[in-house]
């Protein structure tokens, strides 16, 4: 930050805990979850809140929010790759990102597909790790629908990115 102000800042910490607590949501509570598979839409806020405030807070809050998903969830019970998946989901974008302006929906659609694809090997193989070569005949089933996720991440990226981080950005000169 400029002049030697703090990093977290009041209204850093506001909009890092407001995006973790949408990815929770979503995550624990608005997804549709089979034995090897889940549909969510969790990724979005995590999505944006790496490119609000870039990758320290985003490799906190993709922690905080699995292991938020740890203690509520059923499914869930330690933390493995899983947990850099969804750490990933923050930290990619405000890697590529991070301080930068006008985005394409071009840039958008391949980070969020890099971004999907290392998500989806370190779920992959931690399936693996536990249910054995059992876990790969749901591959075909798990790519399909993160086929299917970027047809909304994407656009719902772009377009709060265009309406709201974009303006964020000019009012309050951050970048």
């Amino acid at each position: 930050m400029e002049n030697g102000s703090s990093f977290f800042t009041t209204r850093t910490l506001n909009r890092a805990a407001m995006l973790i607590a949408m990815s929770v949501v979503l995550k624990a509570f608005l997804s549709i979850e089979g034995g090897f598979f889940r549909f969510t839409l969790f990724s979005i806020p995590l999505i944006l809140l790496g490119i609000l405030l870039g990758p320290y807070i985003g490799i906190i809050a993709g922690f905080i929010v699995d292991w938020i998903y740890v203690l509520i969830s059923p499914f869930a019970f330690t933390f493995n790759l899983m947990t850099l998946s969804t750490i990933a989901w923050a930290l990619i974008p405000a890697l590529f990102f991070f301080k930068k302006r006008d985005l394409s929906l071009v840039q958008i659609s391949a980070v969020v597909v890099v971004t999907s694809l290392i998500a989806f090997s370190l779920n992959t193989y931690q399936l693996y790790i536990w249910a054995g070569s059992g876990a790969l005949a749901n591959v075909p089933l798990r790519l399909g629908i993160m086929m299917l996720t970027w047809g909304i991440q994407i656009p719902v990226v772009h377009v709060i990115y265009q309406r709201v981080i974009v303006h964020e950005f000019k009012l309050i000169k951050i970048r």
